[in-house]
């Protein structure tokens, strides 16, 4: 009669491994997978405030974005802003995935408007106020 014992250990054994943060991969510069959020936080918490002046704002679209070269240097996990990233941009989109990940972040999955373009560009949006 040892064997609620033994299906409880082996349940914990089951969930404890499961925990474990699956490896990086990246297929390019812009998709990869199992990333956790952790890599150039400084970047992703960066308070800065948009320009005043709404003409240094450039309209732009998931499409447009995705003809986009990638980094001209490598990124580690603690590379600052550079190149294009020091810009400001006004993404138009058709929001077709939201949800708040573990972090409290909101992450949003845009199309184009159309959806007849390929791309979806993911941005991440503090949930709570720095």
């Amino acid at each position: 009669m040892n064997y609620p014992i033994t299906l409880i250990i082996a349940a914990l054994f089951c969930s404890t491994a499961a925990a474990a943060p699956e490896p990086v991969t990246c297929d390019s510069p812009c998709d990869c997978h199992n990333a956790h959020g952790e890599g150039r936080w400084s970047v992703k918490t960066d308070a800065s405030l948009p320009p005043t002046d709404a003409s240094a704002i450039q309209a732009v679209t998931p499409s447009e974005m995705f003809g986009w070269p990638g980094p001209d240097a490598a990124l580690t996990m603690q590379s600052e802003r550079s190149g294009i990233e020091n810009k400001w941009f006004a993404l138009t989109g058709r929001v077709v995935e939201l949800k708040v990940e573990e972090d409290d972040d909101l992450h949003i999955a845009l199309h184009d408007v159309t959806g007849d373009k390929p791309g979806v560009v993911v941005c991440e949006v503090p949930a709570k106020p720095q």
